[in-house]
């Protein structure tokens, strides 16, 4: 599978299976926007991305705050003018 130029925002791409999926499109060629709560694991994955001649950022983003879901979608389309495949990887628990 091919997924040159598309455009990629992958939340919860600090680690395990959201760094994977964002380090395999980007393997694919896709621009990918790692988005998570924790931007040090979202840097992380990003630079290795990058470290591979892809291409990446690093967005801080909690999916629990709507505020933070539109500032992704906003980053990704001033960054990249598009999103083409979007990955709601990060998980999220309510306590009672």
């Amino acid at each position: 599978m091919k997924l040159n130029d598309q455009v990629a925002l992958v939340t919860g791409a600090g680690s395990g299976i959201g760094e994977a999926i964002a380090i395999g499109f980007a393997k694919t060629g896709a621009k990918v926007v790692c988005a998570d709560k924790n931007l040090t694991g979202a840097e992380k994955t990003a630079n290795t991305i990058l470290k591979n001649n892809g291409n990446a950022f690093a967005i801080k983003a909690d999916v629990s705050n709507p505020v933070d879901c539109n500032s992704q979608v906003e980053a990704t389309i001033e960054n990249f003018g598009t999103i083409d495949i979007l990955v709601n990887n990060a998980g999220v628990g309510f306590h009672r």
